[in-house]
């Protein structure tokens, strides 16, 4: 049977498809990246609980500009549902990565002090108890097993566990895998929350340019060239670009991956570095593919100056329009530095910088 929600995550969204909507782009994310899949149920009840504080009504008045108070603030509720739903190895993580989702994660010690946040919940316990259970047990029936919203109520309106879990948090030592994971998760959930108010889905690239893209731009470059001075195929430099560039081609067929994964590029000024770089990224990232090695490639091209980077930039956006015979756009390439313009095809504004900066990241 249907279930009709009512409760509201934003003006024009219901609570229970934002939810569902960033677990679902977390996860897309997190499986595009073929990393630890130990961890996709630490991802799916940290992206559906983020927002369970926005189940009350002092909230749902707040959207409707109704309501300032403090209770309206569903961070913290949100971050201890979070902690109560996962199992004890992620349940501080997940409590830090959740009271901050809309800020900055500071000193976890200092993440969950009782004078900081128990003086509303009973309000919000009341209110929810009064008003939206229903609700929320149905949004968190997957999730719930043998339990519902009412005995996380219970055990919230309990002192003896916010005093305990103060004191675990006080205690509690990370290390750095502690470190990258939540920093992991934070960012994945992130990615969710703003990609499924922007665009609604995730933001994977789907496009792979292939050697022979290059390999045509360099055959179109030659002919051209040979056409304007016949001459240039008796050229010294002309045959050493030529040489140069076959030489690292058949170097690459050689190399074992799995074994040697740094490499340099060391040729004259003049010969070609930008295409023999571009070659070298797009060769491997095809060679991995080839062998199935579990790997979906990302090429991360890293330059000291703008003016580098706008070069190089036209000449990759050559290399593109020469190959699908059309202008590209930002969907295709984007250049990204510090002065570059906001620009991404149909948004504008903050959705545009947040397309911009999150596909250049």
């Amino acid at each position: 049977m249907s279930y009709s929600y009512k409760l509201k995550s934003h003006p024009t969204q219901s609570l229970y498809d934002h939810l569902t909507g960033v677990r679902d782009i977390a996860l897309k994310t997190h499986k595009h990246h073929t990393i630890k899949p130990e961890i996709d149920d630490f991802i799916e009840i940290v992206c559906m609980c983020h927002d369970f504080g926005k189940g009350t009504t002092y909230f749902q008045r707040y959207i409707e500009n109704d309501f300032r108070g403090i209770e309206k603030d569903h961070g913290p509720i949100s971050a201890m549902f979070t902690y109560w739903m996962l199992p004890d190895k992620w349940k501080h993580l997940g409590f830090l990565i959740v009271k901050k989702h809309h800020g900055d994660i500071n000193n976890a010690s200092d993440e969950c002090r009782i004078d900081e946040v128990s003086w509303d919940f009973k309000k919000q316990i009341k209110d929810i108890l009064d008003n939206t259970i229903d609700e929320l047990n149905q949004i968190y029936d997957k999730y719930l097993e043998d339990k519902n919203i009412e005995a996380f109520l219970n055990w919230l309106d309990d002192e003896s566990n916010l005093k305990s879990i103060k004191k675990e948090f006080r205690k509690k030592k990370y290390n750095i895998e502690d470190l990258l994971l939540c920093e992991y998760v934070y960012s994945l959930l992130l990615t969710g929350d703003k990609s499924q108010l922007i665009r609604n889905d995730a933001y994977i690239p789907d496009k792979q340019y292939p050697l022979s893209f290059i390999e045509n731009y360099k055959a179109d470059l030659v002919k051209d060239a040979l056409i304007k001075n016949p001459k240039l195929k008796e050229s010294d430099v002309f045959n050493l670009r030529n040489e140069i560039y076959d030489d690292m081609i058949n170097k690459l067929d050689t190399i074992d991956f799995d074994k040697e994964n740094i490499f340099s590029i060391n040729v004259p000024t003049g010969t070609g570095k930008t295409i023999l770089a571009y070659s070298a990224a797009f060769y491997i990232c095809n060679k991995i593919i080839k062998n199935n090695l579990n790997i979906r490639p990302h090429i991360i091209y890293s330059l000291p100056f703008t003016s580098v980077i706008d070069q190089n930039y036209e000449v990759l956006k050559e290399i593109v329009e020469n190959n699908i015979n059309k202008e590209i756009s930002s969907e295709d390439l984007m250049k990204f530095h510090s002065v570059v313009p906001i620009e991404y095809e149909n948004f504008e504004g903050y959705d545009a910088r947040f397309c911009f900066e999150k596909l250049a990241k």
